[in-house]
């Protein structure tokens, strides 16, 4: 007799079992369908974008700028790719040979762009010195505060950016941080159910939280989320978690999108918006 080959079973296994944890990351995946969650946990990830490695520059140059250096590599090609020329002088085995010669001795530092850099350093500099951050920030309080929690069974993980004694921050770098655009990115991006979990795991009591938006042109605001949109957080979390133990009695991994749907058909019906009428 055949066996129906289950990829997500190990996966699953190991989660029930305790021996290894559920985060943000992935429970956002599990939000977009079972299917992409299962991706997430085998490590099919798509790699770091240029926007997601410069979002953690300016993140580790707010929170911990003594550790800069010691995790990103600026490589200045500009002279090379000169001296080589041609359409595509970095494909060339001259250039590969002298970036492997200039990388050899940088151990896990990331290579970035020099200027990438520098703009990086720019900007957290400025957030360090704004006066709504510096509030927000305090003088007392962890940075990169890693926290561990129980919820419906299941192990979770997370780092807070800085942990304070009523309130927790959190630093989004966005496209633009001007306030009523990025309370559109607090709701769609679910940073007020991260909020909610990490309240949670900070101890289980309903702490203040509050957003850090810092976009690529040194705009910065700050965010505190209203008690209704943490609530709101607390119940979304409850719903995903509810959603998942589902999905693990029925073993509906293998679902995509339409697992979330309310239509028996499994699709996603257009209404006509209001602002339309």
């Amino acid at each position: 007799m055949e066996t129906t080959v289950k990829p997500w079973k190990p996966v699953v296994d190991k989660l029930m079992a305790g021996e290894d944890y559920l985060s943000f990351s992935s429970l956002s995946a599990f939000k977009i369908s079972p299917w992409h969650f299962i991706q997430y946990k085998l490590g099919k990830k798509e790699p770091p974008t240029p926007a997601m490695i410069y979002g953690s520059m300016v993140h580790c140059y707010i929170l911990e700028p003594d550790k800069f250096d010691e995790r990103y590599f600026a490589l200045d090609d500009t002279a090379k790719v000169a001296e080589i020329g041609g359409g595509n002088p970095r494909a060339t085995k001259v250039y590969k040979e002298w970036k492997a010669e200039q990388t050899s001795n940088i151990g896990n530092r990331e290579i970035v762009e020099t200027g990438k850099m520098q703009q990086a350093k720019i900007i957290g500099e400025q957030v360090r010195n704004n006066d709504a951050v510096r509030y927000a920030m305090g003088k007392e309080g962890e940075n990169e505060y890693k926290i561990e929690w129980e919820y419906m069974g299941f192990k979770f993980r997370g780092i807070i950016d800085r942990r304070k004694e009523k309130e927790n921050l959190d630093i989004k770098t966005c496209p633009d941080a001007e306030p009523r655009k990025f309370h559109r990115d607090v709701v769609y991006n679910d940073h007020y159910l991260q909020g909610a979990m990490y309240s949670i795991g900070d101890g289980g009591g309903v702490k203040k939280h509050t957003m850090i938006a810092v976009d690529g042109t040194g705009g910065i605001s700050v965010h505190p989320i209203s008690n209704l949109l943490m609530k709101a957080g607390f119940d979304e979390y409850q719903r995903l978690m509810t959603a998942f133990c589902s999905c693990i009695i029925k073993e509906d991994w293998d679902k995509n999108m339409e697992f979330f749907s309310t239509q028996w058909s499994g699709s996603f019906p257009v209404e006509r918006p209001g602002w339309m009428f």
